[in-house]
């Protein structure tokens, strides 16, 4: 089906045959929507309603009612189609059967069980007024699915964001006969105490009830968020999800729900789920997009004919600039969700405007736009960016593992916690970097972020305990008449090279240069082959910006923080990550070690984080890169017990990420787990969630 839409063409000489009201509805809107006969989908949705009907109890009113044909293994009997559904299909006229086997065959595809474009609700409304009714208008432009968790009232942070009462309210008297809502029960309490799921739904369905129509399940597609609970510690031994999936088949045995889905499981994961369950999953739902493929998964879904549908579709907006995204008829937003609908994946983008609801509803289909090339790393954004922990279990070659009958998830790795002693070092440093990052402007130029961090730094010189220290740059023109690297000092009497980051003049370019130091108390060696270096890229690249020398300004450790005051020496350094995101680009020295000393990949991730254009400079010559950085918790240490306060920079990185770049939801996990790092309970706030922490201070 995918976006183009029509399985074939029409027979305008087959009539349409008498059937209930149900049927000729259905029909008439699957013909609509695909191009189909209407005359054919009468005579086969009539044929295949008893089918359903024996195992709903109900009349046939969406297409998703179909996957029931599919889900029961008990019906199935081991073959490809149930034995009662080959009969219902061998009494179709001739030319009918084939072309319904082939509507059967194809629901699976976006516009078939689930619409094409959604939109997603998570964190939706904090980007919005109070009061915008923004799922009424993103109906009103088409949208007709969204996801939504179930009511977590251990977590009010996390419940918050998902602002089920008004939208519902907003959706209450609108027409939801093609309308898709995928819930999810509470992640936080599903497998602790038997009943929990059901619960959970009871609650959600009590909260959304002006959405709930007679005789039909308020949600359609229910799905858990994942094979392990939202915890203290991500421990994959805290539920066994065999039991959570048997209470989600006994609510669809109940009627409660139309399909089952499972959401941010692995290819082995979910392999291992079409095993020991009872009742298929219809739908998967996982984030996909041009940066993540999700090949296996996408397979696996294909072969099993499971509806794949992808949330964070847009990478939360970092996708857009990818220049495989260019077309002449389609927006980036709207080239990027081809590439989902042109394979069949229907979408749940978000949004932070009306105007991009608008426009991701306007996505036209057609031929399919030209593939992208699979990226050389798979950037995971969204479930990922909660923590290394649930990273590890969301992975693609995560798995389950069976113990004792019942089944387990199982990360891709074991994740080292933080230690204890470190973060109640860096609690203070943290507390003053952080409201400067929640101030900082989103998706802006790197002087508007400039102006921002030097502000904010600047009130905090009165503060007795000042952390960090106003940034300093050096010209390049200066930088080039001096004979070796300048040094910083106190002790320096008369005129100094350095400036004040403040101070510069409209149209000024800092670069910060990562380096490597040479030996141990200097970072250039005798020949000054370092300080030619970093002359030789402040002339390079203000030739490649088309700018005179003098508006670029040098950021180099030795040269812009103080040397011989210790405490100035130690706020220098707790704001390198400040620094860079004030700079407009960051220049890596290129040496043997550099790249796998933690340290410089710390500074490469803030780069990375920040989203500062990165360049190496090399035997004197300047050259853009974009690669992969190694995660610095990984690094090479001279000393070892540094390896703690890499972990707590890694989390301040991810924290300005999500603020610049990324969705709400990001935000809200990228806060949560700093609060975490300074050991505050996030329960005891509104905008971030409590039991999903990681407990990164357990030793």
């Amino acid at each position: 089906m995918g976006a183009g839409g029509s399985f074939f063409e029409k027979d305008e000489t087959l009539e349409v045959p008498d059937a209930p009201d149900n049927i000729k509805s259905l029909a008439s809107r699957l013909s609509q929507a695909h191009g189909i006969n209407e005359a054919i989908l009468v005579h086969g949705l009539a044929a295949l309603e008893p089918c359903v009907q024996r195992r709903l109890n109900r009349a046939i009113t969406k297409p998703l009612d179909l996957a029931c044909l599919r889900a029961f293994k008990k019906e199935m009997e081991g073959q490809d189609v149930a034995p009662d559904v080959s009969e219902a299909l061998g009494k179709l006229p001739d030319s009918v059967k084939p072309k319904v086997e082939a509507l059967l065959d194809s629901l699976h595809l976006c516009g078939g069980y689930l619409p094409r474009i959604g939109v997603g609700s998570a964190g939706l409304y904090k980007h919005f007024e109070e009061g915008e009714r923004v799922h009424e208008i993103a109906y009103d432009y088409g949208m007709r699915m969204f996801d939504c968790a179930g009511p977590c009232p251990t977590m009010p942070g996390f419940d918050k964001a998902f602002a089920r009462v008004a939208i519902a309210e907003q959706l209450a008297d609108k027409d939801l006969s093609d309308f898709v809502m995928v819930g999810h029960p509470d992640p936080f309490q599903m497998g602790v105490e038997p009943g929990n799921v059901k619960k959970s739904l009871e609650a959600h369905e009590a909260e959304m009830m002006p959405m709930k129509r007679e005789g039909q399940p308020l949600i359609d597609v229910y799905a858990p968020l994942c094979c392990v609970r939202f915890s203290e510690k991500f421990e994959p031994d805290e539920i066994a999800f065999d039991e959570v999936w048997k209470e989600c088949e006994e609510l669809h045995r109940e009627g409660k729900v139309r399909a089952l889905g499972v959401c941010n499981i692995s290819a082995p994961q979910l392999e291992r789920l079409l095993e020991f369950c009872e009742i298929r999953p219809a739908v998967y739902e996982a984030e996909a997009h041009i940066l993540h493929h999700q090949q296996a998964i996408y397979d696996l879904c294909r072969k099993e004919k499971i509806a794949f549908l992808a949330h964070t579709p847009l990478g939360q907006g970092s996708v857009l600039d990818q220049q495989s995204l260019g077309h002449d008829t389609l927006s980036p937003a709207q080239a990027a969700l081809r590439f989902n609908l042109d394979r069949g994946v229907s979408v749940l983008p978000g949004a932070e405007k009306l105007s991009e609801i608008e426009e991701d509803q306007a996505t036209p289909l057609g031929p399919p736009v030209a593939r992208v090339q699979v990226p050389a790393a798979p950037s995971m954004l969204s479930m990922a960016n909660i923590n290394k922990l649930w990273k590890a279990m969301i992975a693609p070659n995560s798995d389950m593992v069976e113990r004792e009958g019942h089944w387990y998830g199982k990360p891709s790795e074991i994740v080292r916690p933080v230690r204890k002693e470190v973060l109640a070092q860096n609690k203070a440093i943290i507390e003053q970097i952080h409201p400067i990052i929640k101030n900082l402007p989103r998706k802006e130029s790197a002087a508007t972020r400039r102006k921002v961090i030097c502000e904010e730094i600047a009130k905090l010189a009165d503060n007795d305990d000042r952390k960090l220290g106003k940034m300093m740059v050096i010209p390049a023109d200066v930088f080039a008449s001096r004979d070796s690297i300048p040094r910083r000092s106190c002790k320096d009497e008369g005129p100094t090279p350095q400036v004040d980051a403040s101070e510069l003049p409209e149209g000024a370019k800092i670069l910060f240069f990562s380096q490597r130091w040479l030996t141990l108390t200097h970072p250039d060696d005798a020949e000054g082959t370092k300080r030619a270096a970093i002359v030789a890229a402040a002339g390079a690249y203000a030739e490649m910006e088309g700018i005179d020398l003098d508006k670029v300004y040098i950021w180099f450790d030795l040269a812009c923080v103080e040397q011989d005051d210790l405490a100035e020496l130690i706020r220098g350094v707790n704001a390198l990550g400040l620094y860079i995101t004030a700079c407009d680009a960051f220049v890596s020295i290129d040496h043997p070690e550099y790249w796998s000393r933690a340290w410089c990949l710390v500074e490469q991730e803030f780069a990375r984080c920040a989203g500062v254009k990165r360049y190496v400079i090399s035997e004197g010559k300047l050259a853009p890169t974009d690669h992969e950085v190694t995660d610095p918790r990984d690094g090479n240490l001279t000393v070892e017990d540094d390896r703690a306060a890499i972990d707590v920079l890694c989390l301040v990185a991810d924290d300005l990420r999500s603020r610049l770049y990324l969705s709400a939801v990001s935000q809200m996990f990228s806060e949560a787990n700093l609060d975490e790092a300074m050991g505050k309970a996030w329960h005891n706030k509104d905008e971030v969630p409590d039991a999903l922490r990681q407990n990164i201070i357990e030793t």
